[in-house]
């Protein structure tokens, strides 16, 4: 794999010293962090090429996305459907991925 250009080490650079202070003022690991504000016209072709497959793997209910969403969320918070549950997950990665790829 080739380096990272400047401006793109830069960016990560950034990035990672951000995730870090997320996680010192939550005061605990989080679950997760979903960072936003990417310039789709900054994503290169493998990270499209990755959204991409991150949209087919959430295509529908039935798809892998979903079924590993719904079988973690089922568990941590069994009042949840599964139906639900991956409606949901189906939703939220769709409607993200409209947003990085207008």
């Amino acid at each position: 794999m080739p380096p990272d250009q400047p401006r793109s080490q830069a960016a990560r650079t950034a990035a990672e010293a951000a995730l870090v202070r997320v996680v010192q003022a939550y005061g605990q690991r989080p679950e997760f962090v979903l960072i936003g504000g990417l310039v789709p016209e900054l994503l290169c072709a493998t990270t499209t090429f990755g959204i991409n497959d991150l949209g087919a793997n959430f295509a529908d209910p039935t798809a892998q996305g979903p079924d590993a969403y719904a079988s973690q969320m089922t568990l941590d918070h069994p009042e949840v459907p599964d139906v639900q549950a991956r409606a949901d997950a189906v939703v939220a990665v769709q409607s993200f991925i409209a947003r990085l790829l207008p």
